[in-house]
């Protein structure tokens, strides 16, 4: 927002023109109003968010900061709140509950409507991150015997609160999922055509126990509208639609993102003791392992008294192979999360490939690194003890970065946790013993 677009929103309020306020709002995007009030101050975010239309408003609201979006709610009257809530769809409410602290989160449920507070505990029953608590219990339910001008009349009568019409679901008498039709199909069938004879069979289908993550995934690799989750008695009792989809793909890339850098759950203006708390350990431990690598150069303190400049290349060499096996790790734990490293197979065929591309990488930098070493200090030897040593730390640096969040994942722990501090110990520790053995190997051609 430019300084002439906040000045002018600040001048409409101070003169109370609420109206004008409405009608420049309404002519923005949602998330440039959610941009718009989190620049301004709380009190005058109110009172504009107050003047938005209910459905224009849950909009905006979604692509609110988190902060702000506790802040409205506990500001919120119960009347206020209860007719926001009411207009979000099932799926979002839940989402926000799971977000807001327990004591927001209580005073919510309470003051729903006794209908509304029902559906959303049935999906809050259902563990996190499942399809069962990401999905929204509002669909276009059809029975097999209707005809296709029935069936669209159904639609025309449910579309008011339905999170997609695109898409319907056809079942017997227990509910039990028979199968889709598109609503094209439905506007191109004769209308005396019974559902039942132009529907698509055994659609691929979720349970609500299925891993919010991987249903996303079904739904994206068939290119689906919506995956129908059915309980455990086979009974269709939801859908996830794409923008869930994008919801919960965003969620666990950022949450896999943070976990290799040991922030999960931080957020940019959270409260510092939450970011002391995710930090801290993880610091100790990096703290811990450097302590490891300086133990390793510790034992060669006789060399590097005798040549003082190995010193100042210790950095190159722990540095490219950190740089290596981290861009080696980030890559494979995306891989594993989208399911494209499963099973021996793709396992050894990883490995195999990172080790090629180690040696690769090795003996380019190897070679660069040597020349610059030559060149610098006129000693081919100290060229030559860089650049092998470059070379067998890039290597280890591929295999490091491939198998540690492989063994991880045998081991059943999240490879996206604490692979990182793993991999650059690995680094570390093999480059400065690599490049400091040599040098007191080749010590009398050094010096």
């Amino acid at each position: 927002m430019t300084a002439l677009e906040k000045q002018a929103f600040t001048d409409l309020l101070e003169n109370k023109q609420y109206k004008i306020l409405r009608q420049n709002l309404l002519d923005l995007e949602p998330v440039d109003i959610s941009q718009l009030l989190s620049e301004v101050p709380q009190d005058d975010a109110m009172i504009a968010f107050r003047l938005l239309p209910k459905s224009i408003a849950v909009e905006v609201f979604d692509h609110m900061d988190r902060d702000l979006q506790n802040w409205l709610l506990e500001s919120f009257s119960d009347r206020a709140a209860k007719a926001f809530l009411e207009a979000m769809l099932p799926d979002d409410r839940v989402e926000l509950l799971d977000e807001v602290p327990a004591m927001v989160a209580k005073r919510l449920l309470q003051i729903l409507s006794p209908e509304q507070r029902q559906v959303t505990m049935e999906l809050l029953g259902y563990k996190e991150k499942t399809a069962g608590r990401a999905m929204t219990p509002y669909f276009v339910d059809l029975r097999r015997d209707m005809s296709a001008s029935q069936a669209l009349q159904r639609i025309r009568d449910l579309s008011f609160n339905r999170e997609t019409v695109y898409e319907s679901y056809v079942m017997d008498e227990k509910r039990h999922l028979l199968g889709t039709i598109s609503l094209k199909d439905l506007v191109l069938a004769k209308s005396d055509t019974r559902v039942l004879d132009i529907i698509t069979p055994d659609p691929k289908v979720v349970s609500t126990n299925t891993d919010q993550e991987e249903a996303a995934r079904i739904l994206r690799d068939n290119n689906l509208l919506a995956v129908p989750v059915v309980d455990m008695e086979g009974r269709l009792v939801g859908i996830i639609t794409w923008d869930d989809v994008a919801d919960i793909l965003e969620t666990e890339a950022t949450e896999d993102m943070y976990k290799l850098a040991g922030i999960t759950g931080e957020r940019v203006f959270g409260p510092l003791r939450m970011s002391l708390r995710n930090r801290i350990p993880w610091l100790s431990i990096n703290l811990a392992t450097t302590f490891l690598a300086a133990l390793v150069i510790s034992l060669f303190e006789p060399t590097i008294a005798q040549i003082v400049i190995l010193a100042a290349f210790l950095p190159i060499v722990a540095g490219q192979g950190g740089i290596g096996g981290t861009q080696t790790l980030t890559l494979v734990v995306r891989s594993m999360a989208l399911r494209e490293i499963s099973g021996k197979r793709s396992s050894y065929r990883l490995i195999r490939r990172e080790l090629y591309l180690g040696i690769l990488h090795g003996l380019l930098m190897a070679i660069i690194v040597g020349i610059v070493a030559f060149i610098w200090k006129g000693n081919y030897m100290l060229g030559v003890v860089l650049g092998l040593a470059m070379l067998g730390n890039m290597i280890v640096a591929g295999l490091a970065g491939a198998g540690i969040p492989l063994l991880l994942s045998k081991l059943k722990i999240d490879p996206a946790v604490g692979s990182a501090v793993i991999v650059t110990t690995c680094t570390d520790i093999v480059g400065f013993f690599l490049f400091l053995g040599l040098a007191t190997a080749f010590l009398k051609l050094l010096t």
